[in-house]
């Protein structure tokens, strides 16, 4: 434990930072997070957005500002996906167990 916070909690910012910031860039649109928790068990969050435009974790070469967020979310998430929106938009989610 990290000064009494689960050693969770620095994964689930950094994967939280990277879905937002994602959200503001790329998609350019209102965002909406969601949060829940299982008891401490496992923790779910969820960042919903505008864009009808999937994200792919692809990386980024060296030198490069930008393209590793998902990348990212994939190393340290237990499970993460998108579901897409049939009204449009999408949710960007990540589990840490």
């Amino acid at each position: 434990m990290i000064h009494g916070v689960d050693a969770r909690a620095a994964d689930a910012a950094l994967c939280l930072s990277e879905l937002v910031a994602n959200g503001v860039l790329h998609a350019q649109s209102n965002i909406e997070v969601d949060i829940s928790s299982d008891h401490g068990k496992s923790i779910h969050i969820a960042v919903s957005d505008e864009c009808d435009d999937l994200p792919k974790a692809v990386g980024a070469l060296p030198g490069q500002p930008a393209g590793r967020g998902l990348v990212v979310v994939h190393a340290l998430a237990s499970e993460w996906g998108v579901t897409p929106h049939a009204a449009g938009g999408k949710t960007v989610w990540f589990d840490l167990d």
